[in-house]
């Protein structure tokens, strides 16, 4: 019954960590695009560039350290051998949690760093 409750408690706090990151990137969505359609100035218009290549040059670092990490996460899976299915359910959860940190961390960091004044 303990290896069903600690599935439990990491299932739940992996959907937390995505719910908290979707409205972190709502967030940031709507700043941006804000920001992007906002380019009545030259320095206006100049942030907004800068904020466009940030974007995807922070995407694909994203991804990039998210499948790495989620990679090392399915190795160590494939190692270590377990039996019964709350284990590997666990496990399977742990993998999606490392592919996914990478990119919730820099959705919460941009939304932070956005909603400043």
């Amino acid at each position: 019954m303990c290896r069903w409750m600690d599935f439990n408690r990491r299932a739940f706090e992996f959907w937390t960590s995505v719910a908290t990151a979707q409205v972190h990137a709502a967030m940031t969505i709507a700043t941006r695009l804000a920001m992007l359609m906002n380019s009545s100035t030259p320095a206006a218009r100049r942030r907004a560039e800068r904020e466009a290549r940030e974007m995807v040059v922070e995407k694909a670092e994203a991804i990039t350290e998210g499948a790495r990490r989620g990679m090392f996460a399915a190795f160590r899976l494939a190692a270590t051998p377990r039996t019964h299915p709350a284990a590997i359910a666990g496990a399977l959860i742990g993998v999606g949690r490392d592919t996914f940190e990478p990119a919730r961390r820099k959705v919460r960091a941009n939304a932070r760093r956005l909603s400043r004044p």
